[in-house]
């Protein structure tokens, strides 16, 4: 798994709202499955990124990876994961 840090412009409330809301609900869902007794801590971040990147945006109206692909593809194994986690 790669993971990127990446620094906010300073004193731009805009950009950091969306990244401190994004770490919000990444601790939600981070939370969600340790209630559950999921200790596989690698593979649970891959589940929970992949579950954000599919689900749309109330703000947006778009999912994360329809941005990055240009259209919202998923096949019946994810559409099934989707449903159980997120």
């Amino acid at each position: 798994m790669q993971i990127e840090i990446k620094h906010g412009s300073p004193y731009t409330p805009t950009t950091q709202g969306v990244i401190e809301r994004f770490n919000r609900t990444f601790k939600s869902k981070l939370r969600r499955t340790r209630e559950f007794g999921k200790l596989d801590w690698k593979n649970e971040l891959k589940v929970i990124i992949e579950g954000y990147n599919y689900c749309k945006s109330r703000a947006t109206g778009y999912a994360p990876i329809e941005f990055f692909n240009g259209s919202l593809c998923i096949d019946a194994d994810n559409n099934i994961f989707l449903k159980t986690i997120v």
